[in-house]
């Protein structure tokens, strides 16, 4: 069995047309074939196996957000700043409170934009009273950080 239906036979159609892989599973969640003794991700290998080598420097993502999915009209070769550009586009960048790394809520942050341009309260006194440094607090009330709030806030 060649490479292509080996990575063929192991799917199963689902109803938004991807073709999910069945074979083994990485932990973050893509699915891998090997090919020659080296673990490949099995989208680029459908990828290749139907479109050829994959340019340099360009990633293979899915149209479908799917990472399972091996369907090849589902498939697309970016470079990585057109695959984040993709990611954000249809709302799945871990931006705000999306990441679970954030000390403030998006109402915190709001607040202290609305509060420091009222023109009552320091960097200093914010960053204190919400737990994070001056450099964060300069980043938010000049929206280096938390720019996705801009359209919301005062």
């Amino acid at each position: 069995m060649n490479v292509k239906e080996r990575l063929f036979s192991k799917t199963k159609p689902t109803t938004a047309g991807c073709l999910q892989y069945t074979g083994k599973i990485t932990k973050d969640g893509y699915g891998t074939i090997k090919i020659a003794g080296k673990s490949i991700s099995a989208h680029r290998a459908s990828y290749q196996s139907v479109y050829g080598s994959i340019p340099a420097g360009l990633s293979v993502c899915h149209k479908c957000d799917n990472p399972l999915c091996i369907n090849p009209f589902h498939l697309f070769a970016a470079t990585h700043r057109e695959n984040m550009a993709d990611m954000r586009r249809k709302g799945r960048s871990r931006v705000g409170e999306k990441n679970h790394k954030v000390k403030l809520s998006e109402s915190e942050v709001i607040e202290i934009r609305t509060r420091y341009s009222q023109g009552n309260v320091t960097q200093i006194r914010l960053a204190q009273e919400y737990g994070i440094g001056e450099t964060q607090v300069w980043r938010i009330i000049h929206n280096i950080k938390w720019k996705h709030l801009l359209q919301n806030n005062v």
